[in-house]
């Protein structure tokens, strides 16, 4: 079987136009410490996971206590605004295309659990989704985790279920699943550089849902070998 049973998006970004606002936030903090400011192509090129370490790159000194009151300041400053937030182009469209193919689907974030059921919910999004899943801290940790749990619970081939991510995190966290991925770049990481690390790459969230309706998981790792040449400038 080279079909998808079960479609897990990741949210920001991937599903939720944010980058911008990321952006917008981070140079706020950077400013206050009279740091450089980013880009939005130099952000795309150094925003990553652990946060702690991207932090780091930016030119924040931090121990530990420094990172959490740097996290918790980028939040507040982020939820403030995240109303400002839209869906990104050809959302919905996938969302009801992949249910309309009988596929179920998730939200696996590292998103706070109790703040990513607030803004799916309020979005009137819960419709299209079997779970909602975040995490249980305010620092992203436990994304893995609880992907696991969440493809245990489904009782499924954790290969015939595919993560939507749009950072190399989430490759990641597919390849730990045992699931796998397509990626559409956002603005959080250049698509070049998601190519290069070996994501597989999709333009947008229309293909992603032409993937579903096909079921080609032997073509997106033959697309994504494609890729990855180009990536590496021998294609």
């Amino acid at each position: 079987m080279n079909g998808f049973v079960h479609v897990m998006w990741d949210w920001n970004g991937t599903l939720l136009d944010d980058a911008w606002l990321c952006l917008e936030v981070i140079n706020s903090l950077l400013r206050e410490h009279g740091l450089p400011e980013l880009s939005p192509l130099r952000y795309s090129w150094v925003f990553g996971f652990p946060l702690d370490e991207y932090c780091r790159k930016l030119g924040f000194e931090l121990d530990r206590a420094g990172y959490e009151r740097l996290s918790d300041a980028f939040r507040t400053r982020y939820e403030k605004r995240r109303a400002e937030c839209h869906l990104r182009s050809g959302a919905m469209d996938a969302l009801e295309r992949i249910a309309g193919l009988g596929i179920r689907q998730s939200v696996l974030s590292a998103y706070d659990q109790r703040l990513l059921l607030e803004v799916v919910e309020r979005r009137n999004l819960t419709r299209y989704f079997d779970g909602v899943i975040g995490v249980n801290n305010p620092y992203g940790m436990g994304k893995v985790e609880r992907g696991r749990q969440r493809i245990a619970a489904l009782g499924c081939d954790p290969s015939s279920v595919l993560l939507v991510g749009d950072t190399l995190h989430d490759r990641d966290v597919a390849a730990a699943m045992g699931a796998e991925h397509a990626l559409v770049p956002s603005g959080h990481q250049h698509p070049q550089r998601l190519v290069a690390g070996g994501g597989r790459v999709l333009p947008g969230l229309r293909q992603v849902a032409d993937l579903a309706e096909h079921g080609c998981r032997d073509q997106l790792r033959q697309d994504a070998g494609s890729q990855t040449e180009r990536g590496n400038g021998t294609g």
